[in-house]
């Protein structure tokens, strides 16, 4: 019995050790520092790797001798990136230097809540609010700025307690978001048919973004909606 049980101990005694010994390199290697999640990194796209990371930027943008900064591209020639730039006030079209090409008035009295852009179309879209009524009106953006023909869309829904608006360019649906009966509907390009497209666990949604190239013929949606503290509550 004597051989056995020493044969035993060893085994035991050559796990421990290997275990330890494990632990110890453990230590010894180094972490690696994921250094996206240090905000700035990046100017758009950052990937993580071992030891470093890489940026990249978005279709439309070009990486910089940085290699963390992304600039648009002015492809093609004849139509330069623009800006679009909204207050209650006015909707602005400006070059990227800031100089400013055009811009749009509500109608005096009323004001411009949010707006979004249809790439397919080459149409603006905002909601413009006054008194108890809200609008949503649209207008044509030419490739050098200029905004043209303006119309407005009869949505069937209640436009006044919405605050954001979101186009998929490639349906031409209309996505809202009403902060005020916590949901987000859409309608179709005319607003004739419109749908809830959530409502439940809605908290005072603030924002709204479609992707409508990321998932083939699926549709990416993301919203916002702000955090209930327990201070909140009390």
């Amino acid at each position: 019995m004597a051989p056995s049980v020493t044969v035993e101990m060893d085994m035991k005694q050559a796990v421990m050790e290997e275990a330890a010994q494990n632990f110890i390199n453990s230590i010894n290697v180094p972490l690696d520092l994921n250094e996206c999640n240090t905000y700035g990194s990046c100017s758009q796209t950052c990937i993580n790797t071992d030891g470093s990371y890489t940026c990249s930027c978005v279709e439309g943008y070009v990486l910089q001798p940085d290699n963390k900064s992304c600039k648009a591209k002015n492809e093609p020639a004849g139509r330069p990136p623009l800006l679009l730039i909204a207050n209650s006030e006015t909707i602005e079209v400006l070059h990227l230097n800031g100089s400013k090409v055009s811009a749009r008035t509500p109608v005096k009295g009323s004001s411009i809540l949010t707006l979004d852009y249809s790439y397919r179309e080459d149409t603006i879209c905002w909601i413009e609010s006054r008194d108890l009524a809200s609008q949503l009106k649209c207008t044509k953006i030419t490739k050098a700025g200029k905004l043209t023909d303006e119309w407005i869309i009869n949505v069937v829904q209640y436009l006044h307690n919405v605050q954001q608006i979101a186009i998929d360019w490639i349906t031409g649906n209309l996505y809202f978001v009403d902060h005020v009966s916590d949901r987000i509907f859409v309608c179709n390009q005319n607003g004739t048919v419109c749908i809830t497209l959530i409502e439940l666990d809605l908290n005072n949604p603030k924002a709204i973004a479609v992707d409508p190239t990321s998932g083939g013929r699926n549709l990416d949606i993301d919203f916002m909606s702000p955090v209930t503290s327990e201070s909140d509550q009390l």
